[in-house]
This record gives structure tokens, C-alpha cells and sequence, in this order.
């Protein structure tokens, strides 16, 4: 899938955000679960077996750290089009994208 296709329109994007989607990212201990609304998920980076996610929670980005990789948050977030591994440390909300330098 190329990055063209995962962009989505203005219409598109609103009409997504209507829903009340949820991904949950799994931890490998199962306690550390996190789980947020698909169109609060702005960025995931990995290092080995840790993965930082950057979301949004009452306006204000937050970071949680979990144990798993990105090819399972990748699994997990298979349904979210919008979802986009743009580099092999990389998965990006596509939709909250707003400039690329």
C-alpha cells in the first residue's frame, strides 16, 4: 500500500472521526494494555522489543511506553486505513498529518 493511498480527504476524515473507534495496543505482559480512540493515535516509534506511543488525551499528547513491537501493533491496527508504516521504527495516523517536510 502506498502512502497516496492511505491519505485521506477532508470529507473522509471527519466522516472516520464520527465513529468512536477504538485500537488497543497489547503489551507481551498483558497489564500495560493500552487502549484509545483510533483518531487520538498520532504516532508509534520502536526500539527492539519497547514501543513509544504518542496520543492524544484532553488536548495535550501523551507517551506511553510498552513492551511489544511495532509488527503487533501493526496486526492490531490492521482495520484503521489511515494507519501508515512509513519507515521501520514508524507507524503514523496518516490523518493527523499536517505538514511533511
Amino acid at each position: 500500500m502506498t502512502l497516496q493511498q492511505n491519505i485521506l480527504t477532508e470529507q473522509e476524515y471527519i466522516a472516520a472521526t464520527d465513529k468512536p473507534e477504538v485500537i488497543e495496543i497489547e503489551a507481551e505482559n498483558d497489564k500495560d494494555n493500552l487502549r484509545i480512540a483510533a483518531v487520538n493515535f498520532l504516532v508509534a516509534t520502536s526500539a527492539d522489543n519497547y514501543v513509544k506511543v504518542y496520543y492524544l488525551e484532553n488536548d495535550q499528547v501523551k507517551i506511553a511506553v510498552l513492551r511489544t513491537t511495532l509488527k503487533k501493533l501493526e496486526a492490531n491496527a490492521a482495520a484503521f486505513t489511515h494507519f501508515f508504516r512509513c519507515h521501520r521504527t514508524a507507524v503514523v495516523n496518516i490523518a493527523a498529518v499536517q505538514t511533511v517536510s
